[in-house]
């Protein structure tokens, strides 16, 4: 046994000596009940848009482009990749759906993908990709105000079905 083994054994153990199972569990559960209700008052700064902003896109051909407007759509180069298509790629009629609500300050904030393809070329991989946006209606105040919006754009609310 190394001497670094040695020393995280003794060193946990010593801690395992210390704090009984039922010290542990109380502190962890202290701790997480602290910074949940931090989060509801919203002490911790950003903490809730921390979580809110991560969002994906089902990517098609697992591909996410490079170059995507922060307002959505698709690159230079690329058009939107819209169903149907022979090869199954691009499933919305529109090439856009929503992929997450709540990425600003606003209550109806969002963020979209879109499908693409290089102009000229099938939707069949590799030409395909995925763009996703920034975030969207950033002034918008309420969901409805937010569905106005995604009305006007067009655009489909829900997750790639894949």
């Amino acid at each position: 046994m190394s001497s670094f083994d040695r020393l995280v054994g003794n060193a946990t153990e010593g801690l395992a000596r210390r704090l009984s199972r039922r010290q542990v569990m109380f502190r962890g559960m202290k701790g997480v009940a602290g910074a949940t209700a931090a989060i509801a008052v919203g002490s911790l700064a950003g903490a809730k848009n921390a979580f809110a902003v991560t969002c994906t896109c089902g990517y098609a051909c697992g591909q996410a482009c490079s170059g995507c407007p922060s307002n959505g759509g698709c690159p230079t180069s690329y058009a939107i990749c819209t169903s149907p298509c022979a090869y199954g790629n691009c499933p919305w009629s529109t090439g856009e759906w929503v992929s997450c609500t709540g990425c600003g300050q606003g209550s109806g904030s969002y963020r979209v993908c879109t499908d693409c393809r290089l102009i000229g070329h099938s939707c069949k991989c590799p030409e395909v990709c995925t763009c996703l946006s920034g975030c969207l209606c950033l002034g918008c105040g309420s969901p409805s105000e937010m569905q106005a919006d995604m009305a006007a754009r067009g655009i489909v609310v829900g997750p790639r079905s894949q």
